[in-house]
Parts: structure tokens; C-alpha cells; sequence
């Protein structure tokens, strides 16, 4: 918490290049210590309690993000889109409410009406939305104003920074800003998944389902979380689905170890389609 708050307090005032240059040298480091924790975390594999498996008896599920953090990356978006689609895919854009740039409506309307999804990433991008318990309830106000604007219900936060329980305030069907292992983000702490669960209180077919405490009680552990089902039973107001990545991000792999090939990709994919899990 105090390098995450340290990092943010220092960032507008020391160049990108700097600051890259600190994280390639902390995360050298890491990746030594934690190579038995990545990229693949052992344990995370096991299914959650009552997982049915999949919809229609697929095998694991595939998904694609882009979180859109700039003008440049804004300008982008089009030209992405026709690639995919020419591809056969589809994929969940995220854009930032109030960051360096504005989000045509147009261009949301464009991305939904080819089957894309949009998604609110964070508020500001700042590193700041955390901070304390009072800043995030008033900016969760302005989030879910964005949400409706939007027609949006899904929800990530900047850095992959996370507080499960404050995203209670957020009227959202799913939050994407955790990982089952990645220790080399702001906020390392994974949760040990690479399977969707239940954050808060749900009803399942009679039985109440843990979330966010069970995800507390086993991060930094090889035991997955308990969760309840995706795809069935009565959720209460405000509870939500978490949908952790579990592809090591581009900026680790391109940026961070420079890597020349996709093999860490292939590898871990090959892994979770293997145990039925999230590829995201």
C-alpha cells in the first residue's frame, strides 16, 4: 500500500521513461522470486465450489479487453474493431469517464452495434480512486452516471488496482480489475482463481455462497476462493461477478521483459483451456 501510494505521488512529476526503468528493474527481480507463482499460480486451477462448468458445455471461456487510456489509443479503437471483426472476434472496450480525452457517442454506438461491449475504466485514471473510503463513494456517484449514460455494466479500475468490497456502491454486473497472479503490479495481491466468482452474498439453489471474504482469506495462497455460480441462482442488490485476468497483460510481457515471441501467451492458455478455466 505505501509503494502503491508512493508510486502515484511521484508519477506526474518523473518521466514515463524513469519510471519504466524502475519497474524492468524491480520486476527482474520478481520474476526470479516468483517464478513458481508465475505465470502459472499451482492450485488455481481448482474449480470453485458448485461450479456447473460452462454454458452450452463449452470447455473454458475466451475474452478479449482493451482498456483505452488515451487520445492515440482513443484513435485506435475503429481501426481495432474492423481488425477483430475480420477475425471473427468480439471484444469489451473500456474508456475512462473523465481522463485525457472524450468518448464520441458515436463511437459507442458504433462498437455495440457490431457486437462489441463498453465498458467505464475507472474515473479519472489517476491511481487515486482508493485512496480513501469517502473519495470512492463520491466518485462512485459519477461512475454509475456513466454507467447508465453508457448502458454499460462492466467495470475496471486503473493500475488493476482493487477493493472488492467498496465496488458494492457500483451498480455493475461484473468487475474486471483483479488477476490470479501477477506480482508485478502496483497492487500484487492476485486471487489465486483463474475461474469467475461471486463478490458479496448470493443465493445459489438454497445455499449462501461466499465472496469477497473468501477471496480475502486466500490471496497469497495456492487455494482458490470459494464462489458460487456464474451462470444461475438469485444475487442481492449490488453483488457482482468478478472476471480476473489471467493472461499476463502486453505491458508486462512487451514492455516490462521486453519479450520477443508470444510463448508465455501460448503456454498459459494452453494451461487454463487444459483446466476449463477463464482465459481473459
Amino acid at each position: 500500500m505505501l509503494f502503491r501510494r508512493f508510486y502515484y505521488t511521484i508519477k506526474p512529476f518523473v518521466p514515463w521513461r524513469v519510471r519504466m526503468a524502475v519497474r524492468r528493474a524491480v520486476a527482474r527481480h520478481l520474476r526470479a522470486r516468483y517464478a513458481d507463482a508465475w505465470p502459472i499460480l499451482p492450485g488455481s486451477e481448482k474449480p470453485p465450489e458448485g461450479w456447473p462448468g460452462w454454458p452450452s458445455g463449452k470447455k473454458f471461456a475466451f475474452v478479449l479487453t482493451h482498456d483505452v487510456e488515451g487520445q492515440a489509443g482513443l484513435e485506435k479503437v475503429s481501426a481495432l474493431m474492423e481488425l477483430e471483426m475480420s477475425l471473427g472476434f468480439r471484444s469489451a472496450f473500456y474508456f475512462i469517464p473523465e481522463g485525457e480525452y472524450r468518448v464520441p457517442r458515436e463511437l459507442r454506438d458504433k462498437l455495440v452495434s457490431n457486437g462489441f461491449e463498453v465498458g467505464v475504466h475507472d474515473l479519472y485514471h489517476d491511481g487515486k480512486l482508493f485512496n480513501s473510503r469517502r473519495r470512492f463513494r463520491r466518485h462512485a456517484a459519477k461512475i454509475n452516471h456513466y454507467l447508465r449514460e453508457w448502458g454499460a455494466v462492466g467495470f475496471r479500475a486503473g493500475f488493476m488496482l482493487n477493493q472488492l468490497d467498496w465496488l458494492h456502491d457500483l451498480e455493475i454486473q461484473y468487475d474486471a480489475s483483479t488477476f490470479d497472479t501477477d506480482p508485478f503490479e502496483p497492487q500484487p495481491e492476485g486471487v489465486g482463481t483463474i475461474f469467475p466468482f461471486w463478490v458479496g452474498e448470493s443465493t445459489v439453489e438454497g445455499s449462501n455462497v461466499r465472496g469477497v471474504e473468501s477471496v480475502r482469506a486466500t490471496r497469497n495462497s495456492t487455494r482458490a476462493p470459494s464462489a458460487g455460480l456464474v451462470s444461475k441462482g438469485t444475487t442481492r442488490r449490488n453483488s457482482y461477478v468478478e472476471l480476473p485476468f489471467t493472461l499476463p497483460q502486453d505491458i508486462t510481457l512487451f514492455l516490462l521483459f521486453r519479450e520477443k515471441n508470444i510463448d508465455i501467451w501460448v503456454r498459459k492458455l494452453d494451461w487454463v483451456a487444459k483446466h476449463g478455466g477463464l482465459a481473459l
